[in-house]
C-alpha cells in the first residue's frame, strides 16, 4: 500500500518562536534604520520585516569582520504555516541585506509548554520529563543537523546525557509532587545546554532548542524548528523511552554514528516513510507544519564550509550516505557535511 506524508495536525496548533543570532552590515542598518536594543530589550524591526520582530545585542556574538555588527532577530509568538512564511520572509530579508554568520551565531527555537501539553501543570512536567528523555535519545541527531561539531563542542549547547536522573525524578513523583520535581530539575540544569528549561518557570513558560547552528537560510531554520516540533510532539505520545538507546548499525544501514542517528530521527518522526502510522495510507509528519511544496525548490548547497578539509569520509562516500535517506523530506533542508560520519 502506498504511503503519502502530509503535514502535523498537532503542531498546527503549537506556538512556538525563533532567535537568530547573526551580523549585519553597518550600511542596511543605516539604510533601513535599524535600532538595535539591549539584551532581551529588543527595538521592533521595520519594514520589510514583519510586524513584531525585533532586534537586540547579544554579548556572546563575537566577529573581527570590519563594518558588521551582532545582533539577535527575535520573532514574536509564532504558529502554523502563517509563523512559517513569516520566518521565510525574515530569513530573505536578513540574507538580501547582507547578513553573515560565524562559528559563534546559533538559532535558538522556543516552544509553548502550555501549547504542547495543557493547562494541567502536572501533564507540563509529565511532558517535560518525557522530552528531556526524547532529546537525549536524539541529541546526536540534533548535532548532526547542524552539519558541524561546533554547537557540540561549545559551550552553549551542552549534552543533557548527565541529566537522567533529575528526569527521572519528575517522572515517578506523584502528581502532587510534579511541581516541586520540576522545579528540582529546572533549578539543576543550567541554560546553555541543548534542551533549555529555565524558561519554565518565567512569563515566557516555554522550552528552548539550542542545538541549531546559526543561519540565514531559511531552508535551513525550517528544518530545525520542525525537528525541535517533532521532538515536542513524540514527547506526548510515547511512554517507553530509553535515555542512552542507539542507532543500530544493523538496522539503520548508513556509514557514520550521526548519519546513523539522524537517520532513526527521520524514521520514528515519519520524515522518512516505513516506522511510523504504518497501515495507514498517510503518514503525518511529527513536528512538521511547513508546505512541502516547498521542498521542491529546496536542493543540496554544500556551502563555504563544505569544501573546506575535515576529517571524515571523502566526499564520494557522503553522496551515496545522502542518497540511502534522500526520501526524507530534511535532507532537501539541510545540507550535509562529512561530519555526519563521526
Amino acid at each position: 500500500m502506498a504511503q503519502t506524508q502530509i503535514a502535523s495536525s498537532k503542531a498546527e496548533a503549537y506556538r512556538w518562536g525563533v532567535e537568530i543570532e547573526c551580523f549585519l552590515p553597518d550600511q542596511a542598518i543605516r539604510d533601513l534604520r535599524i535600532s538595535i536594543g539591549a539584551y532581551h530589550h529588543g527595538h521592533p524591526l521595520p519594514s520589510p520585516f514583519p510586524q513584531g520582530w525585533t532586534a537586540e545585542g547579544d554579548g556572546s556574538l563575537r566577529t573581527d569582520r570590519r563594518g558588521y555588527v551582532p545582533v539577535e532577530i527575535v520573532s514574536p509568538i509564532l504558529q502554523g504555516r502563517a509563523g512559517i512564511e513569516q520566518v521565510k520572509q525574515v530569513a530573505q530579508t536578513l540574507k538580501g541585506v547582507g547578513a553573515v554568520v560565524n562559528t559563534t551565531a546559533g538559532l535558538h527555537v522556543h516552544c509553548s509548554a502550555e501549547a504542547v501539553a495543557g493547562e494541567s501543570f502536572t501533564k507540563v512536567a509529565e511532558w517535560v520529563a518525557k522530552l528531556l528523555y526524547h532529546v537525549a535519545m536524539h541529541e546526536t541527531a540534533l548535532y548532526a543537523s547542524t552539519g558541524t561539531h561546533r554547537r557540540e563542542n561549545g559551550g552553549y549547547a551542552r549534552s543533557i546525557k548527565a541529566q537522567k536522573n533529575a528526569a527521572d525524578r519528575v517522572r515517578r513523583a506523584p502528581d502532587t509532587r510534579k511541581r516541586e520535581a520540576l522545579q528540582d530539575a529546572v533549578y539543576g540544569l543550567a541554560r546553555y545546554h541543548t534542551l533549555n528549561l529555565t524558561n519554565l518557570f518565567t512569563r515566557k513558560a516555554t522550552v528552548e532548542f539550542r542545538h541549531g547552528a546559526g543561519t540565514v537560510e531559511w531552508t535551513k531554520m525550517l528544518a530545525h524548528i520542525q525537528m525541535a516540533l517533532a521532538l515536542c510532539e513524540r514527547a506526548t505520545e510515547t511512554a517507553k523511552m530509553d535515555w542512552d538507546a542507539l542507532a543500530s548499525e544493523r538496522t539503520y544501514h548508513v556509514r557514520g554514528k550521526g548519519l546513523r542517528e539522524l537517520n532513526r530521527s527521520f524514521y520514528l518522526t515519519g520524515w522518512t516513510l516505513g516506522r511510523r502510522d504504518v497501515g495507514k495510507t498517510q503518514v503525518e509528519m511529527a513536528g512538521w507544519i511547513a508546505d512541502l511544496a516547498d521542498l521542491k525548490g529546496a536542493t543540496y548547497h554544500p556551502g563555504p564550509a563544505a569544501s573546506a578539509p575535515r576529517a571524515g569520509p571523502p566526499a564520494r562516500a557522503e553522496s551515496s550516505q545522502r542518497g540511502r535517506l534522500m526520501n526524507s523530506p530534511f535532507l532537501n533542508l539541510c545540507s550535509m557535511r562529512p561530519c555526519f560520519s563521526r
